[in-house]
């Protein structure tokens, strides 16, 4: 029997696109540890048996997918040959628009962890080209985000208001709660103190909170967003790039590619044409 302890979380000075997983587990296989972030774990093949925080073994098969919540204690013993993805939940603003959370204050604990769903073939296909683009070079995190946010769309769309509840119930906490004012207001703000404003907090308390969530400050957040934002309208708008540069208030085209090679590693023509070629070749 082979036993590996671990911890699911990246080392200090990496980043978050460094771990996500593509792995195939054989039978008899144990993973234990514990876990700094939130993460997707989606069962594409096989049989796995799943202990959290010292509950027994729920037995999880194939395919179907879960969130392994930050702080978790796991253990996971494999039964037969499998593969699963392992993707990283970068910040938790992401699950802010899943869902009202006004429906959260009704939602009951599921019993004998009743938080995982079947995954159909939508996000079966989401995971088999994420995989291709992501191995073939697409590892950043910009890109990752994009595709998180595609993700929850997909299961907002596809599963029904009680499954979704299940689903998300290990993670909904005050961090979920405050995402939520963040992700309604972002796009309004140009600065911290803006975002602050627009949340009702004081500057100093939301820089304090903001820090104790996400581990940076809201200034970087806004920074990281913007680029996520201009990827993603590169990527998946048939925009001009003299309309995303106007949007996003730079002060001429020429700005705006200088922005792109720095931030995004490449000019925006070269980005949208990169995605073009690896759908087509």
């Amino acid at each position: 029997m082979k036993r590996t302890h671990e911890n699911i979380c990246p080392a200090k000075g990496n980043t978050p696109h460094d771990f996500v997983f593509f792995q195939r587990y054989y039978p008899f296989d144990i993973r234990e540890g514990h876990t700094e972030k939130h993460y997707f774990i989606f069962l594409t093949e096989g049989t796995i048996l799943c202990s959290f925080n010292g509950e027994k073994l729920i037995e999880q098969n194939s395919p179907s997918m879960f969130l392994l919540p930050k702080g978790s204690i796991y253990k996971l013993q494999v039964a037969n040959h499998s593969s699963i993805t392992i993707i990283p939940v970068i910040s938790p603003y992401f699950f802010s628009s899943v869902l009202n959370k006004e429906e959260y204050k009704n939602n009951t604990q599921p019993a004998e962890y009743g938080f995982a769903l079947k995954i159909n073939t939508v996000i079966l296909k989401f995971l088999y080209l994420f995989s291709d683009f992501y191995l073939s070079g697409f590892s950043e995190s910009a890109y990752l985000e994009l595709k998180m946010t595609e993700l929850l769309f997909l299961i907002d769309k596809i599963y029904q208001i009680d499954d979704k509840l299940r689903f998300y119930s290990p993670i909904i906490d005050e961090e979920f709660l405050f995402a939520d004012k963040l992700i309604k207001n972002y796009k309004q703000a140009r600065t911290a103190k803006e975002l602050a404003e627009l949340s009702f907090y004081s500057l100093s308390g939301f820089e304090k909170k903001f820090r104790k969530y996400f581990g940076l400050s809201a200034a970087q957040w806004l920074k990281q967003q913007k680029k996520t934002d201009i990827y993603h309208d590169l990527l998946n708008s048939d925009k001009t790039f003299k309309e995303i540069s106007a949007e996003y208030g730079f002060c001429s085209v020429t700005h705006f590619n200088n922005y792109c090679k720095t931030a995004l590693g490449d000019t925006p023509g070269k980005l949208r044409k990169k995605v073009l070629t690896s759908v087509f070749y």
